[in-house]
């Protein structure tokens, strides 16, 4: 039997049932299946010309523009390039350059550029639809440039079934979406939850009094834990913040998430299920835990998903499943059905859980030992007064590099943190200095910002409180 495609499986479903809530409006699945072939005219009026096989970039806040876009560039075989909508004029510019897409797809307008379009990617030989790349993520870039990350349809579709197990989700869940839908967790969401035929609630950006709101109107949520920090932070502050009723599970990804917020979020939302899963744009879902399981497993990321298979070689965590991607923009090997890794470091315990230890080129080398900046990060934000924390190294002439905190929280608990570092780890671990700020830089993605942080540092600019 055919394995049907994104926008096949949405004929499938009860075209009255809505699909979409965005801004307080309903969008059934017949109107947004009508959309997707409006925007599949004009997008084949404006290219004039073979569209299978070309890159379409679009630049689009979240909303139904973005997703009928979306839709439309993958049913006409195209493949779908987001940008996030917060580029300067020069990143979007080098990015064009880079990539060469067909069109641009921004609010103002579709343009067809001055390029071929053609993707540089030896297609399959295959009359498989599925098979086909359909979706280039962009990496965070925290490394230098965003890489350009490959999907085929397959490999999500080969997700959603294991997202359905796993997360036990069916059509009749409702999932509020508030990350950026170029961020590929936000986007495998929304799209596996339209695949079910259930509702996707979609908020144009992350608001922290539109997210209660909304979290009082579905089942299940997905968001990155710095966000559902800032949840726990207002729900902390306003007492008449009405807490929700009705979700019965919560989704994250994208960081690991601390204690100290996993048991606020279970004080606040007790009748809920907690799934964190661990993985990467690359290699897909490789393990995820739940609330439920053990206290001395939550500092784990779990037990793999199904059809998931992992090999630690010299600490380097290596996967394979169906979900991972084709391969990087310009690299001609395919990733499918071979060994992947993407530097993360980890190890198994007795009891068949995964625990990531960090990546490898975020390790930091003070005083010749080997240090992960999760480790520690981990340790500061369990601390009284720490919101979130940062470690990164600088160099020195003792240690190679030292040691830097960099904290978002109440600088009144500064010496409270120092003497906790001490007792909890060994002097080549220890932060050398603390820095206070009011608020960490992020990525689009909700990762705190490692380049960015440590730049600002090295350039030695004023830090608020810093001691």
């Amino acid at each position: 039997m055919a394995v049907k495609t994104l926008v096949e499986q949405l004929y499938d479903h009860n075209r009255k049932k809505t699909a979409l809530i965005i801004e307080g409006a309903t969008i059934t699945y017949e109107q947004l299946i009508n959309g997707i072939e409006q925007r599949k005219d004009q997008l084949k009026s404006v290219a004039k010309g073979k569209i299978k096989g070309k890159v379409i970039a679009l630049q689009l806040e979240n909303g139904l523009p973005f997703i009928e876009w979306f839709y439309a560039i993958v049913d006409l075989g195209g493949i779908a390039l987001p940008f996030p909508v917060g580029f300067t004029e020069d990143e979007r510019l080098r990015n064009l350059m880079r990539f060469e897409p067909l069109c641009l797809i921004t609010v103002e307008e579709v343009t067809k550029l001055n390029f071929s379009g053609e993707s540089r990617i030896e297609m399959q030989h295959t009359s498989v639809k599925v098979d086909y790349p359909f979706y280039i993520s962009l990496s965070s870039g925290s490394t230098g440039k965003p890489k350009g990350i490959i999907r085929t349809q397959r490999s999500w579709l080969d997700s959603f079934v294991c997202m359905s197990k796993s997360f036990q989700l069916s059509s009749k869940d409702i999932i509020l979406i508030p990350g950026p839908l170029c961020y590929s967790a936000s986007l495998i969401s929304l799209l596996h939850m339209l695949s079910l035929g259930g509702t996707a609630y979609v908020l144009k950006k992350f608001s922290k009094d539109h997210v209660l709101q909304g979290l009082d109107m579905v089942t299940t949520a997905f968001m990155v834990p710095t966000m559902y920090q800032m949840i726990i932070d207002q729900l902390d502050k306003n007492e008449d913040c009405i807490v929700p009723q009705n979700l019965r599970s919560i989704i994250t990804a994208g960081a690991k998430m601390n204690v100290q917020l996993k048991d606020k979020l279970k004080q606040y939302f007790p009748q809920v299920i907690l799934y964190e899963y661990f993985g990467s744009a690359e290699q897909g879902f490789i393990s995820y835990i739940t609330n439920e399981e053990s206290s001395e497993k939550q500092q784990t990321v779990g037990r793999l998903f199904p059809s998931t298979e992992v090999k630690i070689e010299e600490g380097a965590i290596f996967v394979r499943s169906p979900y991972t991607a084709r391969s990087y923009w310009g690299m001609d090997d395919s990733w499918q059905g071979n060994w992947l890794t993407v530097g993360d470091q980890g190890y198994f315990d007795s009891d068949g859980y995964l625990h990531y230890v960090g990546r490898k080129e975020q390790m930091i080398i003070s005083g010749g030992i080997n240090v992960y900046p999760l480790e520690i990060e981990r340790v500061l934000e369990e601390i009284e007064g720490v919101s979130c924390a940062a470690i990164i190294g600088l160099a020195d002439k003792v240690w190679g590099e030292k040691i830097v905190a960099v904290i978002q929280g109440d600088k009144a608990f500064a010496d409270k943190i120092e003497k906790e570092c001490q007792h909890r780890f060994s002097a080549a671990k220890r932060p050398r200095e603390f820095y206070f700020i009011d608020s960490l830089p992020k990525l689009v993605n909700g990762k705190i910002d490692r380049k960015k942080i440590k730049q600002m540092m090295e350039a030695e600019m004023t830090w608020n409180g810093s001691y």
